[in-house]
């Protein structure tokens, strides 16, 4: 009998052990109910406040006016900061977390939820991938820019620069077709390489007609040289083409992202 009380401490420890059990389970399914309800109700306004946000800033950005080079390579500037923004946010805008993750396989709601936030996310991933090609193809085209920058302007030459001025075509030419281009720029880069090269053939002409001192091949060597000058203004149109397709592709991609 001297035991009892000890055997009673023992049921009144364990009985209270086990309603702190229960308390703490009540707790911790409580706090899991109202941060998992809390998150999925979330959701939706942090995904659409972000595509607003992004819509907006994308809009503003193309209203800016590019009437000078310094105002268009803020507006450039500004189309990397988008697509940059967009390519690391994409995966993380309708992220949730583990935990909660499977209850969206049983309640149709969260489903639906995160089904709408993935499309949304999706069309705008479509749109980055074509602003990535306008990006990647004003790239290109200042590195062309800069390799014809280092040909000297047309003007009377002396006979001792023919030399140097077909040699500078034909580096022109080489350094064009060595080129590492996105897709969209090739046609604009085998255009600025094959007119490069028949700028430098020309020069070659003149020299050669020059040195045997045969009038009549010189004059049609300068003509064709003339020609072949006129005829480097196809690299232009050649790049305004490809920028219209890529321009089309881009507003397409756009409307679709604006309005889903």
């Amino acid at each position: 009998m001297m035991r009892l009380p000890h055997l009673r401490r023992w049921r009144t420890k364990k009985a209270n052990l086990y309603a702190l059990i229960i308390t703490l389970s009540i707790l911790i399914i409580g706090s899991y109910a109202l941060w998992s309800r809390q998150t999925w109700a979330q959701l939706t306004p942090y995904y659409t406040q972000w595509h607003q946000s992004l819509m907006l800033d994308i809009r503003s950005t193309v209203d800016l006016p590019v009437p000078t080079a310094k105002e268009q390579s803020v507006v450039s500037a500004r189309l990397k900061a988008i697509s940059l923004r967009i390519e690391g946010d994409q995966h993380a805008v309708c992220g949730v977390h583990s935990l909660i993750q499977w209850q969206q396989n049983i309640i149709p709601t969260f489903k639906n939820t995160r089904a709408d936030c993935q499309k949304i996310v999706a069309s705008v991933v479509d749109f980055q991938k074509q602003l990535a090609k306008i990006i990647a193809y004003d790239n290109d085209d200042q590195a062309l820019a800069g390799i014809l920058s280092t040909v000297p302007q047309m003007s009377e030459v002396a006979e001792d620069a023919m030399e140097a001025r077909m040699t500078a075509w034909d580096n022109t030419a080489k350094n064009i077709e060595k080129m590492k281009v996105s897709d969209a720029f090739k046609l604009t880069q085998q255009t600025a390489s094959k007119h490069s090269m028949a700028i430098k053939i020309a020069w070659a002409d003149i020299i050669a007609a020059h040195q045997a001192k045969d009038k009549q091949k010189y004059l049609a060597a300068q003509n064709s040289l003339a020609a072949a000058i006129d005829d480097f203004n196809e690299v232009s149109n050649t790049s305004q083409q490809s920028v219209a397709v890529l321009a089309g592709d881009l507003e397409k991609a756009f409307r679709s992202a604006s309005t889903d």
